[in-house]
C-alpha cells in the first residue's frame, strides 16, 4: 500500500510539473505575439499611405522630391538649367521603370506635344538629374518630374513634383580686339655687327596700338630672343652687337595698351663678313709680241686689261732666258 501511496506521489508531481512548463510556454507565446501585433501597429503607422486612384483602382508611387524638398532647380552658368531630384520608395511599391521631366517657359501652360516653350524628357532610373543648354539668358522655367513604375498592374505614375529656376543673366564679355601681325618687309646687313629691319603695322581691329616689339636670336638655337621696343610711328629699327657672318631668326609684333598683342611675324637676315671688303683686281694685260730690237734686246708690246674699277699706276715687265730656271729680271712701265 505504501508503495502505491509513492508511485501516485510521484505521478501527481510529474503532472503538477507538465501544466507548469505549459502555462510558461503559452506566456511567453502570448508575449511574443504581443509585441509583433505592437510592432505592426507602430510601423504601418509610421509609413505614409500610398496615393490611391480611385479611377483606376490603383496605388500611385510616391512623387520624387529633393531629400524632403521640392525637385531642386538651379543655374550655375549663362544659358544653363540643371534638375535635380531623389527617388522616394519603401518595401511596399514596385521597383521605377523611368523617370518623365517636363519643362516648360515661365507663365505659359503645360503642353503635351510640339510646342517652342514646352519639352519633355525621358530620364534613367539611375539618373535622377538633367541638364539643359542653349536657354536664354535671365528667363525662367518650370520643371516637373514624375515616376512611372516598373509594373502596372497594381501601380500606376506618381503624381507630378515641380520646381523653377532662373537661368544666369552675366553674359561672358567678348575678348578684347587683337590687331593682326605686321607684315616684315625686309631684314638686311647694315654692318659686320648689325641688321636693319623694316616693316609694315598690320590692321589695328580696333586695338589702341602702343608700338611695336622686335625680337632677335642666332637663328636654329634655342636661346632666349634678345629685343628692343618701338613707337607706334615706327617701321623700322637697327638691331646692334651681332656676329660677323651670322644669320638672325628676327621678329616682330604689334603691342598694345590693353588687352592682346598680335601675333609674331618672323623672318631672317645675315650680318656682314668681319674686315673690309676686297679692293678691286685689274684683268691682266695681253701681250701682243716680243720681238729683237737688236743682238742684245727685245722689243715687247702689250694691251691694258680691263682696271675693274682699280687705280692703275703703271705696268711691270719681267723677263730671264727661257728654261733656266734663272730669276726674273725686269723694270717698271708707265
Amino acid at each position: 500500500m505504501n508503495t502505491l501511496k509513492a508511485y501516485y506521489r510521484r505521478l501527481n508531481g510529474r503532472r503538477e510539473g507538465f501544466l507548469y512548463q505549459q502555462s510558461c510556454v503559452i506566456t511567453v507565446l502570448c508575449l511574443i505575439l504581443s509585441l509583433f501585433a505592437s510592432n505592426i501597429n507602430v510601423y504601418s503607422h509610421s509609413l505614409p499611405l500610398h496615393p490611391h486612384d480611385s479611377s483606376t483602382g490603383k496605388h500611385r508611387l510616391f512623387s520624387p522630391t529633393f531629400y524632403g524638398n521640392p525637385v531642386n532647380v538651379w543655374s550655375d552658368s549663362p544659358g544653363t538649367l540643371e534638375v535635380a531630384w531623389s527617388g522616394v520608395g519603401d518595401f511596399r511599391q514596385p521597383a521605377k521603370s523611368h523617370y518623365e521631366l517636363h519643362v516648360k517657359s515661365a507663365g505659359h501652360p503645360w503642353y503635351f506635344g510640339t510646342n517652342p516653350n514646352f519639352s519633355s524628357y525621358t530620364v534613367d532610373v539611375n539618373s535622377r538629374y538633367k541638364k539643359f543648354t542653349n536657354l536664354v539668358a535671365g528667363a525662367s522655367y518650370d520643371v516637373r518630374v514624375r515616376a512611372h513604375p516598373s509594373s502596372t498592374g497594381h501601380w500606376m505614375e506618381s503624381n507630378w513634383a515641380g520646381g523653377s529656376g532662373t537661368v544666369q543673366s552675366n553674359v561672358t564679355p567678348p575678348p578684347p580686339s587683337k590687331p593682326d601681325a605686321p607684315t616684315i618687309n625686309s631684314v638686311s646687313a647694315s654692318s659686320d655687327t648689325a641688321l636693319s629691319v623694316s616693316w609694315t603695322a598690320g590692321a589695328s581691329n580696333g586695338a589702341s596700338i602702343a608700338g611695336f616689339r622686335i625680337e632677335w636670336r642666332v637663328s636654329g638655337s634655342s636661346e632666349s630672343y634678345a629685343g628692343s621696343d618701338a613707337g607706334a610711328s615706327e617701321t623700322e629699327a637697327a638691331i646692334t652687337g651681332l656676329q660677323p657672318n651670322t644669320t638672325y631668326e628676327v621678329r616682330v609684333r604689334t603691342r598694345v595698351t590693353t588687352g592682346v598683342p598680335s601675333d609674331w611675324s618672323t623672318s631672317t637676315g645675315t650680318t656682314s663678313p668681319s674686315g673690309p671688303p676686297p679692293s678691286s683686281k685689274p684683268d691682266a694685260p695681253t701681250i701682243n709680241s716680243v720681238s729683237a730690237s737688236s743682238d742684245t734686246a727685245l722689243s715687247v708690246s702689250w694691251t691694258e686689261g680691263s682696271d675693274n674699277g682699280a687705280s692703275v699706276t703703271g705696268f711691270r715687265i719681267e723677263g730671264r732666258v727661257s728654261g733656266s730656271g734663272g730669276s726674273w729680271l725686269g723694270a717698271n712701265a708707265g
